[in-house]
């Protein structure tokens, strides 16, 4: 584990870190296995960069999991334009 990882996690409470691993479990892993497929889909039609779809799916769901947490932080933030926090995965 990154050092900055484990500075991020190494302040929450063991429970607090169960709950959240199970839920990335139960619900980001069926959204990230959506994502993966779709971005399989985009790779064979030269669309999405190339790289492991595992690895783009995960950083595509911390931008969103980033993006809601922002939003709740500061709810009157502008959001970034859609194309911008997607053309990291564009070829």
């Amino acid at each position: 584990m990154s050092s900055q990882r484990r500075a991020a996690t190494e302040g929450a409470s063991p429970g607090l870190r169960d709950v959240l691993r199970r839920f990335r479990r139960r619900v980001l892993g069926d959204v990230e296995a959506m994502i993966r497929e779709g971005l399989r889909e985009g790779q064979r039609a030269g669309e999405v960069a190339q790289g492991p779809p595992a690895e783009l799916a995960r950083a595509l769901v911390a931008i969103v999991q980033g993006l809601a947490i922002n939003r709740l932080v500061e709810p009157g933030a502008a959001l970034p334009p859609l194309d911008v926090v997607l053309r990291s995965l564009r070829s």
